[in-house]
Order: structure tokens, then C-alpha cells, then sequence
């Protein structure tokens, strides 16, 4: 069993990992329901337990809400730590805090925090998202070897990442609100882009998370 798991998960073992059952999403969208947890080329991560279609909901990262201060204090787990304002920081739990990065991710996370797939997912699938679409701190670095044909070798924040990347996320949602509400008015627009609300605080907005 993996540590830290939450009480009252029920965990199996199957396809060469651990299924992670999770609640559907409340947004009424294609929520996939279960994971598969187990280890990889960088250690565990998180698979699809059957095919994912294009701009469903997977699932909702939570944790422990925490300032800058206490994410570095977290040491070699500092990427545990997800930054969702200036100072706020989320201490992920399972899945969230399982989830690897990608340069050319098949998921995204939106602001409410739920984990959506960018394209169709295969049935064992690893999920990956793009760490720097949360990163706006002038800290944080961490050398990448994700395997990606357009990997920037070192994950930076998303002030870093190419305008038509930047761009890119920004359409799609999978950028966090308060980087959002920073740059939406530096980045080209585009006819197929979607409303981008500019200033909203997301998942950050409230006391808790999850």
C-alpha cells in the first residue's frame, strides 16, 4: 500500500499496480472512476484503467493547503507541493501528488483542480501533465527527463515556456487562475480560443481543497 493514502480507500492489486477507485466528477462529465497506480521510469505514476476520451474529467487533486515557507520546507517533496496564488500552496495527497510531468502532457489541470484529458488517453496510459501551467514563483527548477520529443529539459515557470506553448495551455484551460489572471492580456488571442476569466482565483478561492 502506498503511504499517506487516505482512510477509507479500497485498494487492489491488478494489471501490474494498484487500482485507486475515485468518485465521478459532479460536473456530470465522462469521469473515468478508477487509476491504476504503479512504477515507472520515474517512479510511480498514475495510468488509465481503460480508454479516456478527449476533455474528460479524470479526477480532483486535494491536500493540505500550505504557504511558500512550509512547500520549501518539504525538501526533496517540495514537488508535492502545488502552487495555486502567490503564497498558496496545496500538499497534495494520492492521486494528485502522483501525477509526473510531461513536456507534451496528455492532461491538464483547470483551476477548480480537476485533472482533464487533453487528448484521447490509451487504456494504461501514463497520466502526465505540464508542472510549469502552476509555477509562478522565481524558485522552484527541477531537470527533466520526460521522454518527449519537445522536452525543455529543466521545468520552469510558465513565464518561461514559449509564447505559443503559453498560449497553447491558456486556450485550452489548463493553465492555474492566478497565472491566468497575470498574463491573459500578454498572449495573442486566437478565433478558436476559449473565454479566458481573467482574475478569477479558482480552486485557491476557498478555505479547503477537496
Amino acid at each position: 500500500m502506498l503511504s499517506g493514502a487516505r482512510e477509507g480507500v479500497a485498494w487492489r492489486r491488478s494489471l501490474g499496480g494498484i487500482l485507486f477507485p475515485v468518485p465521478p466528477p459532479e460536473t456530470g462529465c465522462d469521469g473515468v472512476g478508477v487509476f491504476i497506480v504503479r512504477p515507472g521510469r520515474h517512479g510511480l505514476g498514475v495510468h488509465a484503467s481503460r480508454r479516456v476520451s478527449r476533455g474528460a474529467s479524470l479526477f480532483q487533486f486535494h491536500g493540505k493547503r500550505i504557504s511558500f515557507v512550509e512547500a520549501v520546507a518539504k525538501g526533496e517533496h517540495e514537488s508535492y507541493a502545488l502552487q495555486i496564488d502567490q503564497n498558496l500552496y496545496v500538499d497534495l495527497d494520492p492521486l494528485g501528488c502522483l501525477v509526473n510531468h510531461s513536456c507534451q502532457p496528455n492532461t491538464g489541470l483547470r483551476s477548480d483542480g480537476w485533472l482533464f484529458a487533453l487528448r484521447d488517453i490509451a487504456m494504461g496510459e501514463e497520466l502526465r501533465y505540464d508542472y510549469s501551467t502552476t509555477m509562478d514563483e522565481d524558485y522552484w527548477t527541477m531537470p527533466c527527463e520526460c521522454g518527449a520529443v519537445r522536452c525543455r529539459r529543466v521545468i520552469r515557470d510558465f513565464v518561461t515556456l514559449p509564447v505559443d506553448v503559453r498560449s497553447k495551455y491558456m486556450q485550452l484551460g489548463a493553465v492555474q487562475a492566478h497565472i491566468v489572471g497575470r498574463y491573459c492580456g500578454s498572449l495573442p488571442s486566437t478565433s478558436d480560443a476559449t473565454e479566458l476569466k481573467c482574475g478569477s482565483s479558482g480552486f485557491g478561492a476557498t478555505n479547503s481543497v477537496g
